[in-house]
């Protein structure tokens, strides 16, 4: 059964949808803590003509990606390129994360104790709340039982979309995604900040394996983060600084030492140095295999039963490559052209994002 694909727009201040976009090829991508995004190629000569007035690039227009009724995709179209050998137009869009990165902090926030997401929600509500900075983002956000300090003072004009980035990936932070769903009594999509915790991912049942499910498009092997040899260092100075050493004395057998320092000058408690080290021992053990998968969205485990962040099992063998491990969605790529459809899924091991 063939697919049903909507491209629909609609003006993000004034929440009208114009209506459909007469798309040839769409792409919509996610990716793990970041903005996305994807491009939709149309006929440059469409017939009515599209409204210079409603599809703009200023970032008042939204777009909708939807899939047998399912939003699957949207973001921001910042560029498009019109190319007239081809009468093709091409609009790119990005992630609702690429509004946030435009958008600076103008005021002081000061948090002192208080739950993470919460500090990012509010970043996300002080800029929904100046006037002319509001295009519908919502959130849902889950607690994670994590406090952190945080002062924001308004001459220092943080960028809201990139603070609230360094909140999710420091040590013991939190995933973060922008979905877009439809929503009863919707004349737009809405768009919803989620959260998940802890940030090892979803534990999921699902299995990539490319002699059953999937082929095995491309695996990039990065031996340049290997260490068996920490050195973490906090606050102080010279002999009084606090250090913690950190080693992997079973590597020792087949590889020569290997060392890195870390420097962390505001921590003064060994004991998170230690922490820091043991993950940079245990990210740095092997070599890191980042692999793609192409897969159909219909074969089980069928397009929206995984996400990025999930962990899942990949089972791959051609050659040189011999793959039986839990690795990480790191991001998930959906396209749509002539009638066929296809998911391209990038992943990286699940030790990488242990934090």
């Amino acid at each position: 059964m063939t697919s049903q694909y909507r491209v629909l727009y609609g003006n993000l201040l004034t929440s009208a949808l114009h209506g459909e976009l007469p798309s040839s090829s769409l792409t919509t991508f996610d990716v793990l803590n970041g903005p996305g995004g994807g491009s939709v190629s149309m006929p440059l000569d469409t017939n009515p003509a599209i409204s210079v007035d409603e599809l703009t690039f200023d970032g008042a227009t939204g777009i909708f990606i939807e899939r047998d009724g399912v939003i699957v995709g949207g973001g921001i179209p910042w560029t498009y390129r019109a190319d007239i050998g081809s009468n093709t137009l091409t609009v790119n869009f990005a992630g609702w994360l690429s509004y946030l990165r435009r958008r600076t902090l103008r005021a002081t926030l000061v948090y002192s104790g208080v739950e993470q997401t919460t500090i990012a929600t509010n970043l996300i509500d002080y800029a929904e709340g100046v006037p002319g900075g509001a295009i519908g983002i919502t959130h849902a956000a889950t607690a994670t039982g994590v406090t952190r300090d945080r002062t924001y003072r308004w001459w220092e004009h943080h960028n809201v979309g990139e603070q609230i980035e360094r909140l999710a990936n420091v040590n013991n932070g939190f995933h973060f995604r922008f979905d877009t769903e439809w929503q009863p009594a919707d004349t737009i999509p809405t768009i919803v900040f989620r959260t998940s915790y802890p940030p090892l991912g979803r534990l999921t049942t699902h299995v990539f394996d490319t002699d059953v499910n999937c082929a095995l498009a491309q695996v990039d092997g990065d031996g340049s983060g290997i260490v068996n040899s920490v050195l973490v260092a906090g606050e102080g100075e010279g002999r009084g600084r606090v250090t913690a050493t950190r080693v992997n004395a079973d590597a020792w057998n087949t590889a020569p030492l290997l060392q890195r320092v870390l420097s962390f000058s505001t921590v003064r408690s060994r004991t998170h140095l230690v922490a820091h080290g043991d993950r940079m021992i245990a990210q740095g053990a092997e070599v890191a295999n980042r692999i793609r998968l192409d897969v159909h969205p219909d074969t089980p485990p069928n397009f929206g039963s995984y996400t990025v962040g999930d962990r899942v099992r990949v089972v791959a063998s051609y050659g040189f490559v011999d793959v039986d491990d839990l690795f990480r969605i790191t991001k998930r790529t959906l396209k749509s052209a002539g009638g066929s459809e296809w998911v391209t899924i990038d992943l990286a091991p699940e030790r990488l994002y242990d934090y």
